[in-house]
């Protein structure tokens, strides 16, 4: 992760650096004689000073601020800005770079609208200019389209791919969290009553007008114990769901399973679960657990919303499809008072497509239907143990 963040912007400048270069030849044909020089030497100098720009952000390593980004935005608005009075279609050019770095983070938020705005507003200005002064450049042609095409498939395949995708593994994240942190919050409720324990204890014995037999003491302290097992529990449950694994590793799904039912132990207390037989397979331990956890959640919530009488949950395999059923019936609004539920579904998906497993979601009146045929390369098999 370092060495990337040495490479920005010494490689975005150097690519521009080099652009300046390789557009010099077949360009300049294009230009009538006495315009040449003047352009060559534009384009020589604009790719020397990018050149020094990226030798010196990558000779630093760490960049102060916003400065390298500021020296980004202006060489690439200035280039475009230039670069109209001598040759066509770099008005596509100026709206490739906006796009570009429309999605470069930047602490100070008024500096891409600045630049780009006074960029377009140069646009404007020049062409008036250009008109009082009967100023020519040659006509765009075919081979001008094509490149203006492929820059902007590249361009767009490029946002598609990094861009957006980042975008939504960063939303997906913080939906799992926040699932995660709503839990949590739950679990200060049985923290408070695993407090209020020790506390009875000792006011009981500095009372002197309350007697408390052995037997009193003792079901106390056994209620302490219990209420220490289960939050112990369920932050190791926790503890497993937010944890990321980079590479496969042999999971229990009956023992994913339990850890996420502990979490959810006193919502369930009135549901029937049938957790499904012991089977080991190889995937991301972290993210299927998560997956896990946001099933068993999208069905509590259920519960809890539809008020379901009789609650059950029932997991079974059928070969290498692991089919998840429940009686919790589809949701009438979409969200709960918290506006939790439908998230879990959502983080469920792009969990499962992300693992490579193949899934269906089916949602109905009666209840949901969810089945998971984990691939082959998962190598599933029998367990002997949770």
């Amino acid at each position: 992760m370092k060495a990337r963040s040495h490479l920005y912007p010494s490689v975005p400048i150097l690519l521009l650096a080099l652009v300046c270069l390789l557009t010099i030849y077949p360009e300049v044909l294009r230009l009538p004689e006495k315009l040449q020089p003047t352009y060559v030497a534009l384009k020589v100098g604009y790719a020397l000073l990018a050149g020094a720009f990226s030798f010196y952000f990558l000779r630093i390593r760490t960049q102060p601020g916003d400065f390298p980004t500021l020296i980004l935005f202006l060489l690439c608005a200035s280039y475009c800005l230039i670069m109209i009075w001598f040759l066509p279609l770099y008005e596509f050019a100026y709206i490739q770079c906006a796009l570009g770095c429309a999605f470069v983070k930047t602490r100070r938020t008024w500096m891409f609208p600045t630049i780009f705005g006074l960029t377009a507003l140069g646009y404007i200005i020049t062409y008036q200019i250009q008109d009082q002064l009967q100023w020519q450049i040659p006509p765009a042609t075919r081979k001008d389209w094509v490149l203006t095409v492929l820059v902007c498939f590249a361009l767009a395949w490029v946002i598609q791919r990094y861009a957006v995708s980042a975008n939504r593994r960063d939303k997906e994240r913080l939906l799992r969290l926040s699932r995660i942190g709503h839990e949590s919050h739950r679990l200060l409720h049985d923290v408070k009553g695993m407090i209020s324990s020790p506390l009875m204890i000792f006011e009981s014995l500095s009372s002197t007008h309350q007697r408390w037999t052995a037997e009193d003491y003792k079901k106390q302290i056994g209620q302490l114990a219990e209420e220490m097992r289960h939050v112990r529990d369920v932050l190791k449950s926790i503890n497993q769901i937010s944890r990321s694994s980079k590479d496969p590793s042999p999971l229990c799904i009956r023992a994913a399973f339990a850890s996420n039912y502990q979490i959810l132990e006193r919502r369930l207390r009135r549901a029937r679960v049938q957790l499904p037989e012991a089977r080991t397979v190889l995937s991301d331990e972290g993210i299927l657990r998560s997956a896990f956890f946001n099933l068993l959640l999208n069905t509590v919530e259920a519960f809890e919303r539809n008020q379901t009488p009789n609650p059950c949950i029932d997991i079974q395999w059928d070969q290498n499809t692991l089919i998840y059923q429940d009686n919790a019936g589809a949701a009438e609004t979409g969200t709960d008072q918290n506006g939790n539920s439908g998230l879990g579904l959502e983080v469920l998906r792009a969990d499962l497509e992300s693992l490579g497993i193949v899934h269906r979601i089916n949602i109905k009146t009666s209840g949901t239907t969810v089945t998971l045929r984990f691939p082959d390369s998962a190598a599933t098999s029998n367990a002997k143990g949770t």
